[in-house]
């Protein structure tokens, strides 16, 4: 008897893990176990819970897939002993690992796209940063351009006002000493006239 039931849980280990994704739809082993050693004809099992009568009416009992319509026939042989319900436990650990195992690495993408966009905006703001940067550098550069166009135009106003002011101021003189001299010399005859009267 021990030798049939091992060969009959060997067998049960050989289907494929997808027959037993319906169990993981309840909370409890007692609920799977019901769902799995249920027929195609039978109803779902009794449940109170708002949110469990939620997911067993998404559950299509009277159209079972193949995998599920195998493994209930094959756990029919075992109905009630204690091979089925260690292979269910097993199966629902093994499950719960998995969903472990995925929501860990769930957190863990969930941290990295963090860590990512973190990144980004620091990567976003040093580009910005070096823009402005590099704007205010463009601007002290024009800045500086324009002072010694400014200081340089500057510059060549006032030596041509001076040189004009220069040239002025000569011709001036120039004029005011032809002037004094052309007045002292008809003094001069003036006086020479007025020595001889």
């Amino acid at each position: 008897m021990k030798a049939a039931a091992m060969a009959r849980v060997g067998l049960l280990c050989a289907v494929p893990a997808l027959a037993f994704v319906p169990i993981l739809q309840y909370p409890t082993r007692d609920r799977a176990i019901q769902h799995l050693l249920c027929d195609k004809n039978s109803s779902p099992p009794p449940n109170d819970d708002q949110q469990d009568d939620k997911r067993n009416h998404r559950l299509d009992y009277h159209r079972p897939s193949y995998e599920a319509f195998a493994i209930r026939e094959r756990f029919g042989a075992l109905e009630g002993s204690d091979a089925l319900t260690a292979i269910v436990e097993s199966t629902l650990d093994s499950y719960t690992e998995v969903a472990k195992e995925r929501r860990a690495t769930y957190l863990l993408t969930k941290k990295n796209d963090a860590l990512q966009q973190q990144l980004r905006e620091q990567r976003r703001k040093e580009s910005n940063e070096k823009r402005s940067g590099d704007f205010e550098k463009r601007m002290e550069n024009k800045l500086d351009a324009f002072k010694d166009e400014l200081t340089a135009a500057m510059n060549q106003q006032s030596a041509e006002l001076t040189k004009k002011f220069e040239e002025n101021f000569a011709e001036l003189t120039k004029n005011f000493e032809d002037k004094f001299t052309e007045s002292q010399k008809d003094f001069q005859d003036k006086f020479a006239e007025s020595q001889n009267d």
